[in-house]
């Protein structure tokens, strides 16, 4: 990077094949084989990205970070995945669930034994393809003690992870309880998961709430996010998840089914498309189908 406190100017001669080279580490470090379609839309696992992901509540926000999170680990990926809401448990339950492939629902299996075939096969599945890349922290932890944790496995693993944070407003006002108000935590947050995500050339995927009056506005934009103002200028991409329906009331009687019509719209896109994918939310087994 050429600083403009030069004495003097270099011109891009000097600079090309740096550029070059930087345009080429752009490339995305790995693909969602589980969702294409949401993979297109974002242009790949991109290595010092921040996307946001949007949803109000019943949508399956969680869920899609997990199973994102999961078809990265089962590629040899490591992923860290932190959870400022639910337990630890409650997340690799999803990811157990849906590698029953129907064969249970997430409710199930505080009432399965050990001997139960189906369990028993999604537990082996789980055990062998995700757990030995997945690490899943909940409870408080600072951004310092996030970072540290993404340059241990760089260390270790020798291999670039990948970050799922579980949701921005929650960890934003645990990691900056100083900050006056909380729009204040949220941009802090979304400054210091940035560096992060460049200090480290990681890909970050944050879950967001979405502002309570821009449920049902049909005209959605950056703004959608609560606490909005740091978000818009701190991510790369932006994408909002809802359930589908014609009007208010469907859409309400969409969230209560238990496989529900979903679209994911892209309302920013560094290396992807602004366009939106069609999706099947199928919550009792804790999974996502494109929807052709």
């Amino acid at each position: 990077m050429q600083h403009v406190a030069n004495s003097s100017l270099t011109f891009e001669s000097a600079y090309l094949a740096d550029y070059i080279a930087e345009i080429r580490g752009r490339r995305p470090m790995a693909h969602i084989r589980s969702l294409p379609t949401l993979d297109e839309l974002i242009g790949g696992v991109v290595p010092g990205i921040v996307t946001t992901v949007g949803a109000a509540p019943g949508a399956g926000k969680t869920t899609l970070l997990k199973m994102v999170s999961d078809d990265l680990a089962s590629q040899g990926f490591p992923t860290i995945f932190y959870s400022a809401e639910l337990p630890a448990f409650r997340i690799a339950q999803k990811g157990i669930t849906r590698l029953g492939f129907g064969a249970f629902e997430l409710s199930d299996i505080a009432d399965m034994d050990d001997e139960n075939p189906a369990f028993e096969l999604a537990r082996e599945r789980y055990a062998e393809e995700i757990a030995p890349n997945s690490c899943i922290l909940d409870g408080e932890l600072s951004m310092e003690n996030l970072g540290r944790c993404v340059g241990d496995c760089i260390h270790e693993r020798e291999k670039t992870p990948v970050v799922f944070i579980d949701y921005l407003q929650l960890v934003a006002i645990s990691a900056f309880p100083v900050c006056s108000d909380e729009r204040t935590a949220i941009t802090s947050c979304v400054r210091a998961l940035g560096n992060i995500a460049k200090n480290y050339d990681v890909p970050v995927f944050v879950l967001s709430s979405v502002q309570r009056n821009k449920y049902d506005d049909p005209s959605i934009g950056l703004d959608v996010f609560a606490g909005s103002q740091g978000i818009d200028y701190g991510i790369d991409n932006g994408l909002y998840l809802h359930i589908d329906g014609r009007d208010k009331e469907e859409r309400r009687l969409n969230s209560e089914r238990d496989v529900r019509p979903v679209t994911i719209r892209a309302l920013k896109a560094r290396y992807g498309t602004l366009g939106s994918v069609q999706l099947t939310f199928d919550a009792p087994h804790a999974t996502f189908h494109d929807r052709g």
